[in-house]
């Protein structure tokens, strides 16, 4: 509960650090880049994580098993998730800078249900310490990559470069 309510703070803090720094232009192509790429989420995540999560839990000597098969299954669904994504991107007519802003989104949301997917197997043996930890890092990480974006004038490719850095 604690580290839900650190992650809801720290995600607060950045967003609101975010909108004044991108003004509301940036933020909004910022936004609409993270939300067009989270549309295709569910095929990354498939919802390996909780069927690791309680298999696991259920059966410790399977966690070689669902890591390895996890792994290959996740990098297919990642390969085709970024081809739906830049396939829609294509049929909307979105611009060549926003394409690439879109794909970068994809490569964040993949690496963040590859997060979950990993952290599953910690809360699947009752690691929930450790699970708190690397949530909290990794938004308190977020918080700090965006700040030094924004001390060397970087723009939303670098923002959302180190998001991904920072996961």
């Amino acid at each position: 509960m604690v580290m839900e309510l650190g992650v809801r703070v720290l995600d607060a803090v950045v967003a609101i650090i975010l909108a004044r720094y991108l003004s509301p232009v940036g933020f909004g192509i910022f936004s609409f880049a993270i939300s067009f790429a989270w549309l295709f989420g569910l095929l990354p995540g498939f919802g390996m994580g909780a069927m690791t999560t309680r298999n696991v839990a259920r059966d410790p000597n399977l966690m070689s098993k669902y890591v390895s098969n996890g792994l290959v299954v996740k990098s297919f669904l990642a390969l085709v998730t970024m081809g739906l994504i830049a396939g829609a991107s294509q049929l909307l007519g979105h611009s060549v800078e926003r394409l690439w802003l879109i794909l970068i989104a994809g490569l964040l949301m993949i690496f963040d249900t590859n997060i979950r997917f990993g952290l599953s197997f910690f809360q699947a043996v009752q690691q929930m310490r450790t699970l708190s930890i690397v949530n909290l890092c990794v938004r308190s990480g977020w918080i700090f990559g965006s700040l030094g974006v924004i001390a060397f004038s970087g723009g939303i490719v670098e923002l959302l470069l180190v998001r991904m850095i920072t996961s």
